[in-house]
């Protein structure tokens, strides 16, 4: 007979996707006997697989939210130095001569 720990110890290992074969490897039980413990204790399996999940995604859902965060924040200083280079570009083309715009046209005639 097993004791409650060895078959808590099986529920963990379960829940955290172990295999038979690595269970009965570490816990020295039969795969046969684990199968059975399955059946018995699916509810409680299922119960810390859905709560580990939910502590990964709390994890992993705070780590995406804050890169996210950080690339908006890049993203809105990109587009802020673009406008003031567009703006600069567009400032120093109308500051210059109409002798430039005219060979620039003339340019474009000839080819």
């Amino acid at each position: 007979m097993h004791t409650n720990e060895t078959k808590d110890q099986f529920v963990e290992l379960r829940a955290e996707g172990k295999s038979f074969g690595q269970i009965s490897e570490q816990l020295g039980v039969a795969k046969s006997t684990l199968h059975q413990w399955e059946d018995e204790r699916a509810d409680d399996i299922a119960r810390l697989r859905r709560i580990e999940w939910e502590e990964r995604e709390h994890r992993w859902g705070r780590n995406i939210e804050e890169l996210m965060t950080d690339r908006i924040g890049q993203m809105m200083d990109y587009e802020m130095r673009l406008r003031d280079f567009t703006r600069d570009l567009n400032n120093l083309s109308l500051r210059a001569s109409p002798s430039h715009v005219v060979r620039r046209d003339e340019n474009r005639k000839l080819n």
